[in-house]
């Protein structure tokens, strides 16, 4: 009873603060704030595309994303943006209640991603169910949350598939570490080819595209690709400009960094789960997961940190349980020094970061 009390008060404050944080949303549209950006950018960008969708488009043309469109287009259609709220909440409390509040305080961006259309939220709590499916065994179950995946984000699904064909081939020749040396070392070699040869295969035709349209760097050569992880592994925490362009201080920065903190962490802990065997299966399992999931997701010629948070929120909360309070603030602590010197070197660096943008200048509401 004293359990039930103690969760139910937890959930309760979870959502006062999803209120709180939603009001906040919302005054900051019509009132002057020194706090700004408020709103998750790809959350405006989806909600533009649903009412363009509402207001007419076939579904045939809104990309792979048809599931983000469904769900969505029912709420949006009404004119109250507070059922997207609310549809976002639901799925919010249906994560809490299945996997705790700790998920969306170590990730606090998705917070104030519950305003607007997010994929970030969907595919957060769908990974999770698939860790929880894969740690039980319940691989017909994972495959299929795999596949519902796809039409919420179709990089995401096949990141979980991979995770899954990586994972087999780990328990089949016992060595954890040696499949995800291949796995790291056919990412290479694939991603030595011309962009123009990678883009013949779906899902990543239109990440290619759309990099050669607004992008002149070069991206095919292994100096890259490595970069490319140490950018997705990093980006979050170490590249946050926590004033916006009229000198206010960005929420969504810090939120971002936070979130960028956890995943070090995570990445930390997920290491010395591999190098040394001392963690439990389920533990090195997630870690695994993690790992593979970046060096998939690297592939892409786009630097896209936000996409490892699933796999990161995974590995803390099947993780957490494993260390002690004392431990797990240590590494917290380091991966807070990592984070505040990447940001340290990245202001030693000869080109400037470009100015914040504030994002409710766009009324989304």
């Amino acid at each position: 009873m004293v359990i039930f009390i103690r969760k139910f008060a937890g959930l309760m404050v979870f959502v006062a603060i999803c209120i709180t944080t939603y009001a906040l949303q919302e005054y900051s549209i019509t009132h002057q704030l020194n706090l700004s950006n408020l709103f998750v950018g790809d959350g405006l960008l989806l909600l533009t595309a649903i009412r363009d969708f509402v207001n007419g488009i076939p579904l045939e043309n809104v990309g792979p994303s048809k599931g983000v469109f469904l769900l969505y287009a029912l709420p949006i259609s009404t004119g109250h943006m507070q059922w997207v709220f609310v549809t976002n909440l639901a799925i919010a409390i249906y994560g809490v209640k299945r996997f705790g509040v700790g998920v969306f305080l170590m990730f606090p961006f998705l917070l104030l991603s519950l305003a607007l259309p997010s994929k970030d939220l969907i595919v957060t709590v769908l990974t999770l169910e698939w860790g929880r499916a894969l740690i039980k065994g319940r691989f017909g179950i994972a495959l299929a949350i795999a596949a519902l995946m796809y039409v919420f984000r179709d990089g995401a699904s096949i990141i979980a598939a991979a995770c899954m064909l990586a994972l087999w081939l780990s328990d089949r020749y016992s060595s954890k570490r040696m499949v995800l040396a291949v796995v790291v070392l056919i990412s290479v070699i694939t991603f030595s080819f011309s962009l123009g040869y990678l883009s013949s295969f779906p899902v990543f035709s239109r990440v290619a595209q759309v990099y050669q349209m607004s992008s002149h760097l070069p991206c095919c050569a292994p100096p890259y690709y490595f970069a490319r992880v140490l950018g997705n592994s990093t980006n979050l925490a170490f590249r946050q400009m926590f004033i916006d362009e009229l000198g206010g201080l960005s929420a969504l920065a810090f939120t971002y960094f936070v979130s960028g903190v956890f995943i070090i962490q995570a990445l930390l802990l997920a290491s010395k789960s591999l190098i040394r065997d001392e963690q439990n299966r389920e533990v090195q399992l997630v870690g695994f997961a993690l790992f593979v999931s970046l060096a998939i997701m690297s592939l892409s010629p786009h630097v896209q940190s936000r996409y490892l948070v699933p796999y990161a929120a995974l590995f803390l909360y099947v993780a957490k349980g494993t260390y002690s309070h004392k431990r797990w603030s240590a590494y917290f602590l380091v991966s807070l020094v990592i984070a505040f010197a990447g940001i340290f070197i990245n202001r030693l660096a000869p080109y400037p970061l470009p100015p914040v943008p504030v994002v409710q200048k766009i009324n989304p509401l």
